[in-house]
């Protein structure tokens, strides 16, 4: 057996979705990252995503491979499952807002058969090189995370408000300060703004459900899927 060589260098998973930006290749001096680059996986083993090594020995192994190899031994002896790589890291680049979304819990990912995700956002230079003009509607204020519920909130207020396209009237917004961190557990609601630059560290999860989505209009000309019911599964109501 090839013995483990340390460090490992992995070629990053680029995601180019609509609503990326384009500082990340000029950035961190990706050529091979597309011109929409809205997240960079930086190390990953997801079948969304799976972190490829770039030279060595183990050159061309993704990092599933060998997670299924070397167990333990690579994980170490306290995650869940010595099998499956732990933790998911990521670029995220946001020229307009995300959806506003919830992550499965590891108390109620069967509720919905999805993958449980709590995540950690680390707020790098978020107005870096961003033009007023790429700015959702042409916002010119600091650059904002939202997360929580504002007191009170209710679930019949909230699906009324779903149907009303004003479900982010009840989130508490977050100004994004460089080097801010926010813990984002399973079941909270959350949304990034437009203008962000965060680095995530996340369980190895890419369960998403979509509660709202600002009204956009995405690919062929339709607004994106929603997943109502699976918000309302995900959703713990007993985080602040």
């Amino acid at each position: 057996m090839i013995t483990l060589p340390t460090p490992l260098l992995f070629k990053p998973v680029y995601k180019d979705y609509l609503w990326g930006g384009n500082r990340l290749p000029p950035l961190y001096a990706r050529a091979g990252a597309p011109e929409r680059c809205a997240e960079s996986w930086e190390i990953a083993a997801h079948k969304d995503g799976d972190s490829i090594v770039q030279r060595g020995p183990l050159s061309g192994r993704t990092l599933s491979d060998l997670t299924a190899l070397y167990g333990a031994a690579l994980v170490g002896t306290r995650a869940p499952d010595p099998l499956r790589f732990p933790l998911l890291f990521k670029l995220i680049d946001a020229r307009e807002k995300l959806s506003v979304q919830v992550h499965p819990s590891n108390a109620n990912a069967e509720l919905t058969n999805g993958e449980p995700k709590t995540e950690m956002w680390y707020l790098l230079d978020p107005t870096m090189e961003v033009r007023t003009s790429e700015l959702q509607n042409g916002s010119t204020s600091p650059p904002s995370l939202y997360a929580g519920f504002c007191p009170g909130t209710t679930p019949d207020a909230l699906r009324e408000a779903v149907g009303n396209s004003t479900a982010d009237h009840f989130l508490i917004t977050h100004r994004a300060t460089p080097g801010g961190t926010l813990f984002i557990p399973g079941g909270l609601v959350h949304a990034i703004g437009e203008g962000c630059l965060i680095y995530e560290v996340q369980q190895n999860s890419n369960t998403t459900f979509r509660l709202y989505d600002w009204d956009r209009i995405g690919g062929q000309g339709k607004p994106r899927r929603l997943h109502i019911e699976q918000c309302f599964k995900s959703i713990d109501w007993t985080l602040p």
